[in-house]
């Protein structure tokens, strides 16, 4: 056994260690404090939770986060899609920019010749969608959403959105089904 006087301390550097965790904790903390999320339930886009971030450059693919449009906004509340003490957002990928045409038919949604989905004429519950029938090409400011496949209620239903109506441009954090 050794005398007391020359044993090493063991714990030395504890406090530092502990200090650092701590200091670690708060800012993983602060950061996701400042992150703006959001939870996407809706079966058009994989479940999860999305940071969402002031929108820069808007390109095809990138998930925009906009108010539901005012031409669809009373359907939407009519049918129960979301409450009305609530204020909820689209979130939806976009699929063309200016310059790239969108056809809105009864054979389908087509985006610059290529087949994005069907465009129902019923929801879920038998109720009538509202119809288009309209071809786009876009202008300058001009975005329109749309999921790939049938069941998303995009812009095959309300039509483009303009650049000024986009709240935030999002990206998955953590995503499951």
């Amino acid at each position: 056994m050794q005398p007391r006087y020359l044993s090493k301390p063991r714990h030395r550097f504890r406090p530092l260690v502990i200090g650092l965790l701590i200091a670690a904790v708060l800012l993983v903390g602060l950061k996701l404090a400042s992150t703006r999320v959001i939870l996407q339930v809706t079966g058009s886009l994989p479940k999860g939770i999305y940071a969402v971030h002031a929108p820069g450059r808007i390109e095809p693919g990138m998930l925009v986060v906009f108010d539901i449009p005012r031409r669809v906004r009373g359907l939407v509340l009519a049918r129960g899609w979301i409450p009305k003490h609530l204020r909820y957002y689209l979130m939806k990928p976009v699929a063309a920019v200016a310059g790239d045409s969108v056809i809105v038919c009864e054979k389908g949604l087509y985006v610059n010749g290529s087949y994005w989905g069907a465009v129902k004429r019923y929801d879920s519950r038998g109720l009538v969608l509202p119809a288009l029938n309209k071809s786009y090409v876009l202008d300058a400011g001009q975005y329109f959403t749309a999921c790939r496949g049938d069941d998303s209620f995009d812009g095959r239903y309300f039509g483009p959105i303009k650049r000024k109506e986009i709240r935030a441009v999002a990206t998955p954090l953590w995503v499951f089904n």
